[in-house]
């Protein structure tokens, strides 16, 4: 039996736990897309679930974060500034690793159980 489950007000399926892990253990790459003032920005992620914890990897070509020291940004001035600040609060572990050609993210979230 197929059980359909169930919608919140605007119509977005709510998962449980369970289900949400079940879709995601096999891991694999997703789509993150952005608004930019031209069109949408949309950039491979790649996660996979580990034991307790879902593991998601971003990488950016480009500037690395060692070449260039970003300014610190009040994200209560604007728009600018809330990525970090929202990465470090809603993932237990945020780790940035330079690479030959950029900088890869992993973000870890551990998974209750």
């Amino acid at each position: 039996m197929n059980v359909k489950p169930a919608a919140d007000a605007s119509g977005l399926a709510v998962l449980t736990s369970l289900e949400c892990r079940r879709l995601l253990e096999p891991g694999g790459v997703g789509r993150l897309a952005v608004a930019t003032s031209n069109a949408p920005a949309v950039r491979p992620v790649n996660f996979a679930v580990e034991n307790d914890r879902i593991v998601i990897t971003i990488s950016n070509r480009g500037l690395r974060l060692a070449d260039k020291k970003a300014p610190e940004v009040d994200a209560g001035e604007g728009r600018r500034g809330w990525g970090l600040k929202l990465m470090k609060n809603l993932m237990d572990e945020v780790k940035f690793e330079q690479t030959d050609d950029g900088t890869r993210i992993s973000m870890t979230k551990y998974l209750k159980k």
